[in-house]
């Protein structure tokens, strides 16, 4: 369906800002290990091998190499900027290009020492600016400096200086899963609740239902229901023991808001959702003289599930679902003189 793609875009790009947003914490090493994850979950969706030299007297100014793209990658995020960062960029490129304190320098270590490869087609310094725009080399400071590493070995390679807006682009290339496991290797995955379904399950389950719904007739239901207090909806039908769940769900209910926005966008989609309601809202209306309460809320959900193989594994959704619906009063009753 054109609307997941669409969905899974947007969740993506919600994502990658999460993961950068992170990174603008981190510094020093735990900003390069966690560039690291990054970088090697990139290339190996590239098909390429990204590799961090872990050595004992230091990385020898290769914070990490794309080996079939000669491509060196220069880590810095500093605990705090004394200068300025445009300051300390500077000063951060002129001494991993060239070396500072006896200490060779990149270019050195590739061309004179044999290491890698023995070649570089380009250089990325990245440098996390956490909340700060990249500051604008209006007199050219970092060509000058990349002119003279040039001179002095005699070769040609691209370089540039980047922030994490760069790292954010990488991310929005790869796939919901691979940002998932990312943000669990960041330990970032404490802050997901897994239980909670997003826009996509929601579009997909609607899906079903609607797909089901279309085979069996299901007919086009007109309620005129004015929307009343969840509180008083609830205590009207009785719903009293599952209070807590359903205001919960409640509360949560943009994530099908969400869904049901981005089906709006296609005629088909709406149909499907609709098609969808609708089917809930009949299997309230036959079976509410059989059932009160939370055996009513309960034989829905139940309903529902059995249109899917794995039923048990819908359960969250299709709750969403039915209490977004409850939520608009289009099944339950809100008069007390209906119970």
């Amino acid at each position: 369906m054109v609307v997941v793609d669409r969905f899974e875009k947007n969740k993506i790009r919600e994502m990658s800002k999460q993961i950068v947003d992170f990174l603008k914490g981190r510094t020093g090493n735990n900003f390069q290990n966690d560039i690291y994850f990054i970088l090697k979950t990139y290339y190996n969706y590239k098909q390429k091998k990204f590799e961090m030299p872990q050595a004992m007297r230091g990385d020898y100014k290769n914070d990490g190499w794309v080996i079939e793209d000669n491509l060196y990658y220069l880590i810095y995020s500093p605990i705090l900027v004394k200068k300025s960062f445009y300051v300390e960029i500077q000063e951060k490129l002129k001494s991993d290009l060239l070396g500072s304190n006896n200490t060779p320098g990149l270019l050195e270590n590739v061309y004179k020492k044999n290491m890698w490869g023995g070649k570089v087609e380009k250089v990325i310094l990245l440098v996390n600016t956490k909340d700060n725009r990249m500051p604008p080399d209006n007199t050219g400071e970092y060509d000058k400096i990349i002119q003279k590493v040039k001179n002095k070995y005699g070769v040609e390679f691209e370089c540039s200086v980047q922030n994490l807006e760069y790292v954010e682009d990488l991310l929005n290339e790869l796939n919901y899963k691979l940002l998932d496991e990312i943000m669990f290797k960041l330990n970032m995955a404490r802050d997901i609740d897994y239980n909670e379904p997003n826009a996509t399950d929601i579009i997909r389950t609607i899906g079903t239902i609607s797909k089901v719904a279309i085979e069996q007739y299901t007919k086009d239901v007109t309620l005129d229901y004015n929307r009343i207090s969840t509180g008083d909806k609830i205590k009207i039908n009785d719903l009293e023991m599952i209070h807590d769940d359903i205001e919960m769900i409640i509360s949560k209910l943009s994530v099908v808001e969400s869904a049901v926005s981005l089906m709006s966008q296609d005629v088909e989609s709406m149909e499907s959702f609709e098609c969808a309601k609708n089917y809930i809202i009949n299997i309230y209306l036959e079976n509410k003289d059989k059932y009160l309460g939370v055996e009513m809320f309960n034989y829905i959900i139940f309903k529902v599930s059995e249109l899917f193989p794995e039923g048990d594994k819908r359960i969250n959704e299709i709750e969403y679902l039915v209490v977004y619906i409850f939520d608009k009063c289009d099944i339950f009753e809100k008069e007390e003189n209906k119970v």
